[in-house]
């Protein structure tokens, strides 16, 4: 009981004096290079749009989906840090948008290394209608937090 209760002040003096711990906002968000992650996404709706719009994505297009969102954030990720450790697990995150200076400018790729870092970059995917390219890509290296 008395643990609780300590926890529970403790909780309560660093939000009040905004102390929250390195890496995380809120208590339940993550940092990682600038970028406040959020809820995990498993079926991003571009590239492929539903037909017709009113229903969902089937599952292979969703992972089509996914994997082209993951595949852009690698190939920005391998050019940001050309040396980093190997990627033992990706993930897209949506960006956390609970804070005031937070807009929402794209999903977040987090890729889990080998060494046991967590590194991210955002990914701003823009599809164009059909008959005019299929999609053009934009990774941003940091998010507004680094």
């Amino acid at each position: 009981m008395h643990r609780l209760a300590g926890a529970l002040l403790a909780a309560a003096l660093m939000s009040a004096c905004g102390g929250d711990p390195v890496g995380t906002i809120n208590r339940t968000t993550t940092t990682y290079d600038g970028w406040r992650v959020g809820a995990l996404e498993t079926c991003p709706l571009y590239p492929t749009l539903p037909s017709p719009p009113s229903i969902e994505l089937s599952n292979s297009e969703c992972e089509a989906n996914l994997a082209a969102w993951l595949g852009v954030g690698r190939d920005g990720f391998d050019r940001r840090d050309p040396n980093h450790a190997p990627i033992v697990r990706a993930t897209l995150r949506d960006l956390d948008t609970s804070t005031l200076h937070s807009a929402k400018c794209c999903d977040i790729a987090v890729f889990e290394l080998a060494d046991g870092s967590i590194r991210a970059i955002g990914i701003n995917l823009v599809v164009f209608p059909p008959g005019h390219g299929s999609y053009a890509n934009n990774v941003i290296d940091y998010g507004p937090d680094k």
